[in-house]
């Protein structure tokens, strides 16, 4: 089976548990393999990847899931199988290089002067404050000679992360050094953990100084940082894990040192960020930079792995104390995919919805067909090919990677391409779907539209990065795609695209690119010329879309200065001057400036072939190198511009005037107290983005109109809301007037606050003047005529406190005070808040109310005496407020409610599915009646309302028609029971089990729901504490819920039992210690028994676990009618049971089991009627007591050492009889009745009238019952109550009869027990007198065990296993005295009967032993037995097996069949000596299969060495919850390890010593190169290789990274890399496997 890593993606973030979970388990859900797969990367920064290692037609059966989007092989794992990006750079020209800002030649010269410190590129000036190329260069054409100049800037691009996703930045070099000497560039992977969690670093001296003076961490913890939520600190815990690409390393990323040291793989990432954020070249030259190296890179980063570092950095990264916000994330993507043909072969292409081939030999300009006109006008761009083009990533993996960065929020800026490509935008374009195969890479794209045959040509919607993000159904793409302008300028005095630059509607922006300065490597192709301020450094040439696209980057850094929470639609809008399409921002009123871009038609830039002249079916407008190719054929586009003087003119922003909406003008008597004002909306003229977002509501309040008597305002309290209240109290029966005003921040793009006018429409009102007192409360909740859900914990609301004329005038709030009642005159009070001086507006009726009632509330406020008024004011009772409460439950047990969960009840909320009215305990079903699978969660709350903690199950899977019970939860009177569900359709029933209505009231209420909490960073309920949870406040039986509400991380909890709070718990009171439970899965820990005052303590190991306590009494209480009252009554008493004297009773019979007998002295039991049979003689009652006595008998033979039919036995010499067997114990008095468990109290029973009748179904108990008991049962007999028969004939009654030795006492059936002589078997055989058949108890009768029940054989009676074996019959024939030299076991084989223990498996024959089939045996230590079988032994040879059918049973490695240890085998018998290193279990038969299978029966040794086999089924804790199966413990060993410190060098081979287990040798094969090969083949190849070594030249830190690879049954090949990488020769090594070898049956 040949294992490959494959990526899939999930339809919906809904079904990745569905389909995540199944493949990681054994599932047998359809379109999912049946086996267990390997995660290797969950991707946890998205919500829908994850990466499995699979066969080829596994994956293929999971392409078919319904739920599967797309599955791949893994990119990061399988990069040759992918087209790798390019760099979109063109080839080199020799024109000159634009020289700007103090530069006095064409080009920097070799040696360097003071002159080049200033010298910077063409593109700062053209984009920062050049509207038009003839505003710097009036009447200048061709190559344009350096200028002398200045460029302004009021914007810098501080407080921006420009994130260079290219090939490295070197970080040395000075266009982006700090005036201190540090750096602006970091890198994401190892500077960000420190930059996020510099806590962690710090703390464990993880940290270093960095060269240029700043903090840096070690690779090695950067990379566990990312990878291993364990490396970093307790608050990012949470945060997503990230893979990084093995070989990742700072020198490839960033360089090492000042002077410029790097192994970078290009110089194209340090241009692009010179261009975007250099000192000098840059127009955001204060911008972060942080390096993102993918593509022609030295670290091994893959483009998806880099969506989802970035992805991860935008979102998480921490908030800028300076600002108060996240810093905005741009991107910088000066990169693409290219797919070739030669000028050779045929290809397959389809062009304007025609499919077909063409032959590239042929391709000639003109064709009718169009597309040879297309692939001639490409612009080829890759190595060896004819012709390329910019094109798709073909990986799913990396579109969805991409997307969700672009669903973050990032902006991101790509390069359009170097192909002179047409590309076109929208749903429309007839070009869509053009496409030509990849001849040149070999991979095309998989999608629909072009099925794996061709790659897109023509057409954004398939890019990528350009169009990452792509919204399929609006067609809207956030990246901004950017084409590149040439310096050259026509003779006509426009200017053009470069002439390789993509063109077309798809390209939004074009900005300057050939020949732009910027920064570059000391050496190589990207150091073209010397930095003045440092020789060591050089700058660059560059050219291409790659220089256009970090040029706008720039820009848009300087708009997200000013504008930090722009959208990307928003960033779109202002940088294309796009506001008329925008949502809510206006007309387009800046189409020239104001935003990032102005219009520039083909008056002003050059189009070689318009589409209005040339169709776009002609050869030149494919092929032409200045073609626009724009949508309407004007040739207009947007050039990248910013007035950096200016921002955006002044005059097209501000805020309009906004009025007073209330009170209305000329109001009148306005409440002088807390009187609101309410200001019209905000508006903002171009909008927020414009003018900014609003940062104040001013209001003034006067008593004049021209506001000099100011009275109120909220002037500079920097209020947002609209709406404010006014905290004075105002004149009353005044006039007073109100006007307002907004103020905007300074965050738009004119870059300015604005303040509005105050509104002219000044408001007059006037207040009013009333007699001081306090305004009638309103009741609010609950609703007036609702039917609640509940009768416990209602809570009452009232609205706020009113005091006319202000608290000022009539006082502050004294009370608040509800009365509730059952009518509406409130005669009938139940619960009043009257006198409690309680303050709240919320006040909650502890009590229950009745249920099924209608009750009535009013409330009323007080004042205090605190005013000018000087007295304490009560306000009216408000209106009646009327509620009912819910009916009383049909039932207090069994079915107490269900629900089934609407979209409406239920789904994602919780829903109230009981209250309870008793203390119960109480069992919860749930059924999923959809068709697809959902989830469910069920709390308990105490208090009104459901808050997160008071799940006890929380986002339970259930399958589709699955069940789930949740049992025995201890509700109390008020608590209340919640269900809720992902999906509708899920039903919740409640029933009770038990029903506890016999305690008081106050025990009641501290059982039930005790205490809930969820687990957090912080007290009271801290991760990693010991927390006391609850202390019993009586002995209780206590359950507890831990549910894990994480949805991605898996968590440990403990529990333990204290005997008095944390200060008396230890360690070794843990009975659940570590539990793992995984995201969404809960336990229920089930009758833990505590004492009062003994304490429940649980802890937990990260956030969001949440515990849940309830608990039932241990004593349910009595039951009956009293302790210390008399019942009288003429009527009848009927209970369960009656405890207590019964002497008073009259008419008795006992009845059931009332007779108690004993044998020997020995209990037996109890029953109702003793008879005695024959050969027994019963003496008169005397006293109450009957003596049983035998007559003389012959005693039965010692030494019938065999009955079995045709067996002679010697007679018998010792059979002396005994003339009297006067053994019978005599009982005065039964004073052993049983009692019963419970007696309850009942208080009422003094009041019973003198012929009543009682009824029930507990107990009675009384010191004394009086009266006729003829109709009681079960009555134990004391003084005479026994009836004694002889030979059926009464003889009276007695207390106790006792059988003396030689009596055999039957069990008590239906109240009746038989005594018997003792009848040896096949007495007839033993050469006896004829009357032997009645012979009476030999002497040593007591020894020879003959009795039909076990208990009676001497050794059985002794043996604590004798209830396990059933071993009853078998005790009749064996002694348990030594017999030597064996003790003889005749054999006979017959066929088997339905008594068999196996009958109906394995053979139909038995193996008969002294007659009886298949008997159960015990062997005793020292004892040898002889099974004889002289005549079928030869066919039938009796062996011991360890398993009944005879099959191998495993024992370790071992699969052993037969036991054989010190057992013979001839033709005539089997012989086995029992020592003690026999097994306790063992099984005698004939052999194995369906002929000789199963043919006997199990034996059982009786030795003291109890560690013989046990077969394990399931691993159990101490509270009875599994932990494992054998298979998983099995599975969870290691299969194999090795380990030593010192391999060695060279190409030998390595023989482990007995360091290792299932690890015959190492062999290396070449350097770095091993074979481990294993001493016990693997059941297969799923097997798991976890390792740890050093390498033997100690690089660096003498770590090393192992690749396992060539895995077989038979061993694996693993190879040894160094931080290089390369492979390198091992010195230390520890190594194991996991997993490989199936679970198998275990044996102990």
């Amino acid at each position: 089976m040949t294992l490959k890593r494959y990526t899939l993606a999930v339809t919906s973030p809904e079904y990745w548990d569905e389909i995540h979970g199944a493949l990681i388990i054994d599932s047998n859900q359809d379109g999912i393999p049946d086996r267990k797969i390997t995660c290797s990367d969950e991707h946890s920064i998205s919500a829908v990847r994850g990466t499995y290692e699979l066969t080829e037609d596994e994956a293929f059966e999971i392409s078919r899931h319904p739920h599967v989007k797309w599955i791949e092989l893994s990119l990061k794992d399988n990069r040759d199988q992918f087209p790798e990006p390019q760099l979109v750079e063109p080839l080199r020209f020799d024109s000159d290089v634009k020289i700007y800002r103090d530069l006095t030649s064409n080009a920097p010269p070799g040696v360097t002067t003071a002159g080049e410190l200033n010298r910077t590129n063409w593109a700062v000036p053209r984009v920062s404050g050049i509207a038009t190329n003839g505003d710097l260069y009036p009447n200048v054409v061709g190559s344009i000679p350096p200028q002398q100049g200045n460029v302004e800037y009021l914007y810098d691009g501080r407080h921006v992360d420009i994130v260079i996703h290219d090939s490295g930045v070197l970080q040395s070099h000075p266009e982006f050094l700090n005036d201190d000497g540090t750096s602006r560039v970091k890198d994401i992977v190892l500077d960000f953990p420190y930059f996020l969690d510099p806590g962690y670093f710090g703390v464990n001296g993880y940290t270093f100084l960095l060269e240029d003076g700043s903090i840096g961490i070690d690779t090695s913890r950067a990379e566990a940082w990312w990878e291993d939520r364990n490396a970093r600190s307790s608050e990012f815990v949470l945060l997503p894990e990230i893979v990084i690409p093995s070989g990742y390393n700072r020198n490839g990323a960033i360089g090492i040192g000042t002077a410029g040291g790097n192994n970078l793989g290009s110089g194209h990432g340090t241009s692009a960020a010179g261009l975007a954020a250099g000192k000098n070249f840059g127009l955001a030259f204060k911008a972060n930079i942080w390096n993102m190296p993918a593509i022609s890179d030295n670290v091994g980063m893959d483009i998806e792995t880099a969506y989802d570092l970035m992805a991860f950095f935008h979102q998480y990264k921490p908030v800028n104390t300076e600002t108060g916000r996240r810093n905005p994330t741009v991107v910088n993507g000066s990169w693409g995919y290219q797919a070739g043909v030669f000028n050779t072969g045929t290809v397959n292409y389809r062009f304007t919805g025609i499919t077909s081939t063409i032959d590239m030999s042929t391709v000639a300009a003109g064709a009718p067909s169009g597309v040879e006109d297309m692939i001639i006008g490409f612009n080829n761009q890759v190595l060896g090919a004819y012709k390329s083009w910019s094109t798709s990533s073909r990986s799913n993996s990396t579109n969805e990677a991409g997307d969700e960065l672009m669903n973050a929020g990032v902006i991101y800026i790509a390069a359009a391409g170097n192909n002179n490509q047409y590309i076109g935008l929208g749903f429309t374009d007839p070009y869509r779907l053009n496409g030509v195969e990849d001849d040149r890479f070999n991979v095309n794209d998989t999608r629909p539209e072009f099925g794996g045959l061709r790659c897109p040509t023509s057409h954004r919607d398939w890019m990528n990065p350009q169009g990452i993000g792509f919204d399929e159904n609006t067609g809207y793409h956030p990246v901004i795609n950017v084409g590149a302008m040439d310096d050259f300028v026509e003779s006509n005095y426009k200017e053009r695209k470069a002439d390789y630059s993509n063109s077309g509607p798809g390209v939004d922006i074009y900005a300057p690119a050939n020949d732009t300065l910027s920064a570059g490597l000391p050496s190589g192709s990207y150091a073209d010329y010397r930095r003045h301020d440092n020789p060591n450094h050089f700058d660059n040439r560059f050219s291409g879309t790659s220089a256009a696209a970090p040029v706008v980057a720039g820009l848009v850094a300087l708009y997200m200065q000013r504008n930090p929470g722009a959208t990307t639609q928003e960033v779109r809008q202002w940088l294309l001057n796009d506001y008329g399409s925008g949502v809510g921002l206006g007309a387009t009123s800046y189409s020239t400036v104001g935003g990032g871009s102005t219009n520039i038609g083909n008056d002003l830039f050059f189009d070689q072939f318009p589409s209005n002249i040339y169709g776009n079916d002609d050869f030149n407008w494919w092929t032409g190198q200045y073609n626009q190719r724009t949508a309407s054929g004007d040739g207009v586009i947007q050039i990248a511009y910013l007035d950096v003087s200016a921002g955006i003119l002044t005059e097209t922003a501000g805020i309009n005037e906004p009025s007073i909406e209330s009170p209305i003008n000329n109001d009148v008597g306005v409440n002088t107290e807390s009187l609101q004002l309410r200001s019209s909306q905000y508006t903002a003229i171009g909008g927020t983005t414009v003018s900014g977002t609003l940062k104040a509501v001013e209001f003034e309040l006067a008593t004049d109109s021209n506001f000099t008597n100011v009275v109120w305002e909220s002037v500079g309290d920097h209020d947002l809301n609209l709406t404010q209240t006014v905290n004075v109290q105002l004149a009353g029966f005044t006039t007073h007037y109100a006007r307002v005003r907004h103020i905007s921040n300074d965050d738009g793009t004119a870059f300015t606050s604005y303040v509005s006018s105050f509104s002219t429409g000044i408001v007059s009102f006037a207040t009013l003047g009333n007699a001081p007192g306090v305004q009638a409360p309103t009741v609010t909740a609950p609703l007036n005529g609702s039917t609640l859900q509940q009768r416990f914990g209602i809570t009452l609301t009232s609205n706020a406190f009113v005091a006319i004329d202000g608290e000022a005038v009539s006082g502050t709030l004294r009370a608040v005070e509800f009365e509730v009642a059952t009518d509406t005159g409130f005669t009938n009070i139940v619960f009043t808040s009257v006198g409690d001086l309680n303050t709240s507006l919320s006040q909650v009726i502890d009590a229950g109310l009745d249920p099924g009632t209608t009750f009535y509330v009013r409330c009323r406020h007080l004042s205090n005496a605190d005013g000018t008024s000087g007295v304490a004011h009560i306000s009216p009772f408000s209106a009646t407020v009327n509620f009912t409460t819910p009916a009383a439950a049909l039932a207090e047990v069994g079915r107490l409610a269900s629900i089934k969960t609407t979209l409406t009840q239920g789904v994602v909320e919780p829903v109230l599915l009981y209250e309870s009215d008793n203390l119960l305990e109480v069992s919860i079903g749930v059924a999923n009646q959809n068709d697809f699978r959902s989830t469910f969660s069920i709390g308990i709350s105490s208090t009104p309302g459901f808050k997160q903690s008071d799940y006890i199950t929380y986002g339970i899977p259930l399958d589709r028609g699955g069940t789930r019970l949740i049992e025995k939860v201890g509700v109390k009177p008020g608590d209340k029971i919640f269900v809720s569900s992902f999906d509708p359709n899920i039903s919740f029933i409640a029933f009770a089990t038990r029903k506890f209505d016999k305690l008081g009231p106050d025990s009641a209420l501290v059982h039930g729901r005790r205490k809930s909490g969820t687990l957090s960073f912080n007290p009271p309920f801290q991760i990693n504490t010991n927390l006391e949870f609850f202390t019993a406040l009586e002995d209780s039986l206590v359950t507890v819920h831990a549910t894990n509400q994480n949805s991605d991380s898996t968590v440990g909890m403990s529990v333990g039992l204290s005997s008095g709070g944390i200060a008396e718990f230890q360690e070794s009171d843990y009975l659940v210690f570590g539990l793992r439970l995984a995201p969404l899965q809960d336990v229920q820990i089930d009758n833990l028994a505590l004492a009062k005052g003994q304490s429940l303590i649980v802890r937990g190991s990260k956030p969001n676990l949440t515990f849940v306590a309830h608990s039932v009494p241990q004593d349910p209480g009595p039951s009956g009618i009293g302790t210390n009252i008399n019942v009288n009554t003429s009527g009848n008493i009927t209970a369960n049971a009656f405890f207590g004297d019964g002497a008073g009773l009259t008419g008795v019979t006992a009845v059931g089991s009332g007779v108690e007998i004993q044998d020997n002295n020995t209990p037996i039991g109890v029953a109702a009627t003793v008879n005695f049979g024959q050969n027994i003689s019963v003496s008169g009652i005397s006293a109450g007591i009957v003596t049983v006595t035998a007559s003389d008998t012959v005693g039965v033979a010692e030494t019938a050492n065999s009955l079995a039919p045709g067996v002679v036995v010697a007679s018998a010499t010792t059979a002396n009889a005994a003339t009297t067997a006067q053994i019978a114990d005599t009982a005065t008095t039964a004073t052993t009745a049983q009692t019963a468990d419970s007696a309850t109290i009942a208080q009422t029973a003094n009041s019973l009238a003198a012929g009543a009748e009682i009824n029930t179904t507990s107990d009675i108990t009384a010191a004394r019952f009086i009266g006729d008991g003829s109709q009681l049962t079960n009555i134990v007999a004391a003084g005479s109550g026994v009836i004694v028969q002889d030979s059926g004939s009464a003889v009276g009654t007695a207390g106790t009869v006792n059988f003396d030795a030689g009596l055999d006492v039957s069990a008590v059936s239906a109240g009746i027990v038989t005594v018997t002589i003792n009848e040896a078997p096949r007495a007839t055989l033993a050469g006896i007198a004829s009357e032997a058949i009645v012979a009476g108890i030999a002497t040593y009768a007591t020894l020879a065990g003959l009795a039909s029940q076990a208990n009676n054989a001497l050794f059985a009676n002794s043996s604590s296993f004798s209830t396990l074996t059933g071993a009853a019959d078998t005790a009749k024939n064996l002694y348990t005295q030594h017999e030597g030299p064996f003790k003889p076991l005749p054999v006979t084989i017959g066929t088997k009967t339905t008594d068999h223990r196996y009958y109906g498996i394995g053979s139909d024959r038995s193996i008969n032993v002294q007659g009886y089939e298949s008997p159960y045996l015990r062997f005793e230590v020292g004892q040898t037995y002889r099974f004889e079988n002289a005549a079928q032994q030869a066919n039938y040879p009796i062996r011991f097996y360890y398993a009944a059918s005879g099959d191998p049973v495993g024992f370790g490695t071992t699969t052993p069949v037969t036991y054989t240890d010190n057992v013979t085998e001839t033709g005539t018998y089997t012989e086995i000596v029992v020592d003690e290193n026999t097994p306790q279990l063992l099984y005698y038969g004939a052999g194995i299969g369906a002929t000789m299978g199963s043919m006997g029966n199990s034996i059982q040794v009786f030795n003291n060495d109890f560690h013989k086999v046990s077969r394990v089924g399931e691993f159990k804790n101490l509270v009875g919850l599994k932990t494992a199966t054998y298979t998983q413990f099995y599975e969870g060993r290691a299969t194999s390890w090795y380990m030593n410190t010192n391999l060695g060098v060279g190409n030998s081979d390595y023989t482990p010593g007995d360091r290792s287990h299932n690890v015959s040798s190492i062999v290396q094969t070449a350097t770095g190169t091993y074979t481990i090969n294993f001493a016990d083949a693997m059941a297969d190849t799923n097997y798991a290789v976890i390792g740890i070594a050093s390498g033997t030249n100690a690089f660096p830190g003498g770590i090393v990274n192992l690749r396992i690879s060539d895995r077989t049954v038979n061993g694996y090949t693993m190879r040894v890399y160094n931080g290089i990488p390369a492979l390198e020769d091992l010195g230390e090594l520890s190594i194991m496997t996991l997993g490989g070898q199936d679970g198998e049956r275990t044996y102990i």
